[in-house]
């Protein structure tokens, strides 16, 4: 009865992780309600000894990030800023202090979680596209238009009202568990060629320049590495074949060119285009590269971002930056001026534990999951949005805890004292006992 008794918990904290995982893509407060409603289930279940899980280092590392934002509330010179920035970001803590109290057997249910949001995501590309196609016929558009500026980035992501690039990690990332599912189970890949094909279309579509990189180095570099088939090879040719028809298309289409090539040349440039003063991303991170060099340690605190950057821009005569409110779109020089050095520092030893784990672990869709995050940082500040929040402290926790191996002192039998008892062993072992 136990056993059933535990099973049936599990079952109740699964369904919440997938419907967290499924509506990721839409509307945040579903989400927070999802999230509201584990914590409820994982409290009703809450026994003292489960604190004794928060003093392993997965939790403990995982735990840092809220951690930093809550030590630069101490000196933050934006009260109301950091508040809301703490609450935003609360989901640091959460997720890997939910992972860590509720602790089912993440290697059994893990393909249903992670196809949750493969699911999700075809379906809203499906509707994106749906959506777009019926906004060609109301105005009688030529199918051609499909790739202009008018339906691909956030255009093509307006109808959810979600950010590009968000949406495109979760797309990307889903890519690629339809790729590992593929090549290490048994079924027929009809069903995952349509589906990453569907998958790609949207990725190609939302226009992201860092996660169609991304993409191109996993699927070309990354995952090979991982496979030991004899696929591999087959694999590796169909990537590049693939690879070479994206990249065809983005130099052949204007709209492509024009946003993967020439806003990037004027992004990382000080330009101007017909007289007109661009405000490019590199000028910006120059603007916030100054700002920490007044702070280089500790940073201005958390909420500082925007209120510092404003003024900046505005001495700057970068109006338009200044009037849009813009962060610096870079994660990465983001904790440099919010936490100084020491923040970086503490954001970089996160990535590379979970790099760590991964690698030891031969984990592929952790490392993919990971070179996504690494990436998009480099031009995003993704983990200021709630989906960006959301989408890098489940998935970190799931895969960090999912690699960890757990197990539970049996106290009333001499011989199992000594020896680990982990986690897909729990249930028959405590069956035995009762």
């Amino acid at each position: 009865m136990l056993g059933t008794s535990s099973n049936i918990i599990d079952r109740i904290g699964c369904v919440h992780l997938c419907a967290f995982v499924a509506l990721l893509p839409f509307d945040r407060f579903y989400s927070e309600l999802i999230l509201i409603s584990f914590m409820l289930h994982t409290l009703v279940h809450f026994k003292r000894d489960h604190f004794k899980k928060l003093l392993c280092k997965e939790f403990l590392i995982t735990a840092l990030l809220f951690l930093l934002v809550l030590t630069g509330t101490l000196y933050s010179h934006y009260p109301t800023e950091a508040k809301n920035d703490v609450e935003k970001q609360s989901a640091f803590i959460l997720l890997p202090f939910l992972f860590a109290m509720f602790f089912p057997d993440l290697k059994k249910y893990s393909p249903v979680i992670l196809y949750s949001l493969v699911f999700s995501c075809i379906g809203i590309t499906l509707y994106l596209y749906m959506h777009t196609l019926g906004v060609m016929q109301f105005y009688h558009m030529h199918l051609k238009e499909l790739f202009s500026v008018s339906f691909i980035n956030h255009n093509f992501s307006a109808p959810i009202e979600m950010h590009a690039t968000i949406l495109s990690m979760y797309i990307s990332f889903s890519i690629f568990i339809l790729l590992y599912d593929y090549y290490k189970k048994r079924t027929s890949g009809i069903w995952y060629l349509l589906g990453i094909l569907i998958l790609g279309a949207g990725l190609v579509q939302l226009a992201s320049k860092t996660v169609i990189i991304a993409t191109l180095i996993i699927a070309n570099l990354a995952f090979p590495m991982m496979l030991t088939s004899k696929k591999k090879y087959l694999f590796i040719l169909t990537s590049i074949l693939l690879s070479a028809i994206i990249i065809f298309q983005v130099v052949k289409l204007d709209s492509l060119r024009d946003r993967f090539i020439t806003s990037l040349q004027n992004d990382l440039t000080q330009s101007s285009i017909n007289n007109e003063i661009m405000e490019p991303r590199i000028e910006r991170w120059r603007i916030a590269i100054g700002l920490i060099k007044k702070a280089p340690l500790t940073g201005y605190g958390t909420g500082s971002e925007i209120p510092i950057l404003k003024q900046a821009y505005f001495d700057q005569k970068l109006y338009n930056a200044y009037l849009k409110e813009l962060n610096t779109h870079n994660q990465y020089i983001s904790f440099m001026l919010k936490y100084g050095i020491a923040g970086l520092l503490v954001y970089l030893l996160i990535l590379g534990f979970g790099l760590y784990t991964a690698f030891r672990k031969k984990d592929i869709l952790f490392i993919s999951f990971l070179v996504i995050i690494i990436i998009v940082g480099t031009a995003e500040n993704f983990l200021d949005v709630n989906k960006g929040i959301f989408f890098f402290s489940f998935f970190y926790s799931f895969f960090i805890f999912y690699n960890k191996k757990y197990f539970t002192p049996v106290p009333d039998l001499n011989q199992l004292k000594e020896q680990p008892i982990f986690l897909d062993q729990r249930f028959n072992i405590k069956e035995t006992i009762q």
